[in-house]
């Protein structure tokens, strides 16, 4: 590490002191004047002690135990060469021995070539000459020297072509893998989870081929996305949010420097997002914030300048100015960098000169109707530095998980006593369940008898970890707690176990990533250093009925090397709960799929085996051949399965929608893929299709765009026929925009709660005239019961809308007028 004593060559009597860890900047070393000039927040400047600790120590942790495995592998290495060398040897020994018998055979033929001319008269023959030509003229002998000659041909032939060939494919792959290994990384990213109401982790993989593409690449093996590269592989931009992953795309032109250059485009599951795309050089742009949320301003020589805003569900947000440096002044609302449908949250504050300056607050928005934003946090800000009292939102604050934070900062650290508390609505009482100390040197350590809420806490997934800091780290024994409900006590052991230096070691318990109420799944199995090692198991304990713990599922990892799965192994799926307990079956190899894998389902209610319901073949993780996959919400009342074929992870050729009417399943659906794309005709399920939402949607693809007329049918029962509902018209330019008069269905469309809206779209724009209509039975018509008007997709002027949870128990109308696409104060 370099010498820090040395000065700052801007303020000479100060030391370079400080070490910058912001992921952007180069210079790295700053004094403390320096410091409070920098853009970036106080936390993300340490000094060399913390260094020391935190980063060279951790590395030198990291490559010892690479050497460690590196060392073992180059071992198992040996042991494999010198088992293909000693297969080699025997192949050569046993080519060897075929030598000899041609040369045998060559010689024995000679003996009877010179038994025969020998003499001419056959009176000169002795008794056992004239028996063996004798034999010879049977010709028995000599056809079976040749027979035996031809056979072993043929199988060397085989032999050869065998080898040959797979030789071929060995050095093929071998190269294919070391590139892929090489160019294969694993990401982290969200997942919205409907059933949950709330982002879950999940495991991606990239793939660069050829320097030219990325792929990504699901947990389950599917490609999700492929996307050309422009310059240096590294230099693209990796996406975490599955549903970008999925289905956001940028059209447009790169300049001579390798960025993008003009007016690009936005698509969103292959359809245009109208007047959201990207200028970054001059004039007006809308960009993409977050799914779904976009900034809109103007950009002057690459620049943002002038009045920055928001834009969110049609309406827009105020944001604040940009000063002639680009740099933030004066009063702004910031959306939080997860706000989202369940989670708008913003910021209230002032800059001065791009730093934050005097109280900042914190506010929220129930996503229900006519809910109001509420401040609910806060606190001061000196020169970008966070001081004083300060109320601070859990990192995954959302309506179902309304966790704070509440204690004091120093010169931007967190130091004395922080406490956690937790409600589970705006208008319910805060609860105080957690919190703990920061030491008093002011350099943001934990220390001593902590209780913290487990990763994924919200209102149906309970969970506080209970340990000791020591100097900012974990030790000794964590003990995690589960209760029910915000009227139960923390009286339930769900998992545990030791740290040494805030690394797991020993055996554990801990909680699946969906852990919750009613999918209450643990692992147990054993840690070195930080990494799972031997046999796991997977536990699950039931929500209803006796409770007990059972063990459905677990495998290996390995015990050296990089801690990859091994082996035979039974998972369970990401959606897995009591009402859709699925599980998946197969083997891993080097931490990948291989092989065929079997998907199996068991119902909640019912005391019986598991079932078999699909399954397929993965080759080096990453799906191959013949699937029947689940649908993503499969469970008792939605038991819907996909049967077709998979190349290289691409779906490919017919692929059939089937339904479990009556304990068996029969095609309802389907169409056809070219490389992952929809094509042709098409008939598709709703997203809630099941026993009491029976939807589907008739109509045309075209380079996975939907075109022409799209029909939506529905039945109430399996023995009715589908009768047609509503429908649209999609343009002919393959853009994906609804154009002409539609008939829509609400977005939780039921048997008990039919609801239709009716009215025009441009450009994928309503406009005019909607009306909302709804009926008790299927056999009564429609009726209108509310209504208004849109300009553009904003809703304007006066309008009857229907409650969030309309349905026939529950019909509740709001009246009143909206101007911009916001409802008017009364």
């Amino acid at each position: 590490m370099e010498n820090f004593n040395k000065y700052c060559h801007l303020h000479k009597n100060k030391l370079l002191n400080r070490i910058c860890i912001a992921p952007y900047d180069q210079k790295r070393k700053y004094c403390l004047l320096c410091q409070f000039l920098h853009p970036a927040s106080s936390n993300q400047f340490i000094s060399s002690f913390e260094f020391q600790e935190k980063y060279i120590n951790e590395v030198k942790k990291k490559i010892e135990q690479y050497k460690k495995s590196n060392q073992s592998n180059i071992k198992k290495f040996v042991s494999i060469k010198k088992n293909i060398e000693s297969e080699i040897e025997r192949i050569q020994k046993k080519l060897d021995q075929l030598k000899k018998y041609f040369i045998n055979l060559e010689i024995t033929l000679s003996i009877y070539d010179n038994l025969l001319q020998r003499y001419l008269d056959p009176e000169e023959f002795s008794s056992s000459d004239l028996n063996k030509i004798m034999e010879l003229k049977d010709g028995k002998e000599l056809n079976n020297f040749d027979l035996q000659q031809k056979s072993l041909l043929i199988q060397l032939n085989k032999i050869q072509s065998c080898l040959v060939e797979n030789i071929k494919t060995f050095n093929n792959n071998l190269n294919e893998d070391l590139k892929q290994h090489l160019s294969r990384k694993q990401y982290e990213g969200k997942l919205w989870n409907d059933i949950q109401k709330r982002f879950t982790q999940i495991q991606f993989e990239i793939l660069y081929i050829s320097g030219q593409k990325i792929k990504y690449l699901g947990n389950d093996g599917q490609t999700l996305r492929i996307q050309k590269t422009v310059g240096l592989s590294n230099q693209t931009e990796i996406l975490t949010n599955y549903e970008q992953i999925k289905y956001l795309q940028w059209d447009g032109d790169y300049g001579e420097d390798m960025r993008r250059n003009g007016k690009w485009t936005a698509f969103w599951n292959k359809q245009v997002l109208s007047n959201v795309g990207e200028r970054v050089v001059d004039g007006m742009c809308k960009k993409f914030f977050q799914a779904f949320v976009f900034e809109i301003g103007e950009y002057k020589n690459d620049f943002r300048i002038g009045n920055w805003s928001y834009e969110f569900e049609n309406q827009r947000i105020k944001g604040g100015s940009y000063n002639i440096y680009s740099e933030k002044n004066g009063k702004w609302m910031e959306l939080s960098e997860g706000f989202y449908f369940y989670s708008q949250i913003s910021y209230v504050g002032e800059y001065q000169n791009n730093k934050k300056v005097g109280i900042w607050e914190t506010w929220y928005k129930n996503h229900v109707k006519d809910s109001k934003n509420q401040q609910i946090g806060g606190g001061s800000y000196f020169n970008n530095i966070k001081c004083g009292k300060w109320i601070e939102l859990n990192v995954g604050f959302y309506e179902y998980s309304q966790v704070t934070f509440n204690g004091e900062y120093k010169i931007g650290k967190k130091i004395g006593k922080w406490d956690i508390w937790y409600k589970k609505r705006v208008d319910q009482q805060n609860q105080l369940i957690g919190g703990g100390s920061y030491n008093a040197r002011g350099d943001g350590m934990k220390i001593g008898y902590w209780v913290e809420l487990a990763d994924g806490f919200y209102e149906d997934s309970q969970v506080i970890n209970n340990g000791e800091y020591k100097n900012g780290k974990k030790v000794g024994r964590w003990v995690m707690l589960y209760r029910k409900g915000e009227g139960d006590q923390w009286n339930q052991q769900v998992g545990g176990g030791l740290y040494s230096d805030d690394i797991k070691i020993g055996q554990w318990i801990e909680i699946s990533d969906g852990f919750r109420n009613i999918s209450k799944v643990t692992y147990k199995g054993e840690y070195e250093y930080g990494r799972k090692v031997g046999k796991w198991d997977i536990w699950y304990m039931k929500y209803e009925g006796d409770q007990k713990n059972e063990q459905i599922g677990g495998g290996s990892y390995e015990k050296e090397g990089e801690g990859n799965k091994i082996g035979y192994w039974v998972e369970i799926s990401d959606g897995f709960y009591e009402y859709s307990q699925v599980t998946y079956c197969g083997d891993y190899r080097i931490g990948r799929k291989v092989g065929k894998w079997d998907i199996w389902y068991r119902k909640h209610d019912e005391d019986q085996r598991n079932k078999q319901m699909g399954g397929g073949h993965f080759e080096d993780g990453i799906k191959i051949g013949k699937w029947i996959e689940l649908s993503e919400k499969f469970r008792k009342i939605q038991q819907v399965i996909f049967q077709g074929d998979y190349a290289l992870g691409q779906k490919v050729g017919k692929w059939d929608i089937l339904y479990n009417e009556e304990e068996k399943f029969k095609k309802i659906g389907g169409g056809s893929y070219d490389n992952g794309i929809k094509i042709s005709k098409w008939i598709e399920l709703s997203e809630a299709f099941g026993d009491y939402s029976q939807v589907m949607y008739k109509g045309e693809y075209k380079q996975g765009q939907k075109l022409g007329i799209w029909d939506i049918w529905y039945r109430r029962y399996i023995d009715e026929p589908y009768k047609l509902i509503g429908g649209g018209s999609y343009d002919q330019f393959f853009n994906g925009y609804k154009i002409g008069y539609w008939v829509e269905l609400s977005e939780g469309f039921k048997d008990y709660s039919q609801v239709t809206y009716k009215g025009n779209y441009k450009d994928n724009k309503k406009v005019g005239r909607w009306d909302i209509s709804y009926r008790y039975n299927v056999k009564l018509p429609f009726q209108q019961i509310g209504g208004g008007s849109y300009d553009k997709g904003i809703k304007i002027g006066k309008w009857i809308d229907l409650c969030d949870d309309f349905k026939d128990l529950n019909q509740i109308i709001y009246i009143g007028e909206y101007k911009d696409g916001k409802k008017e104060e009364k």
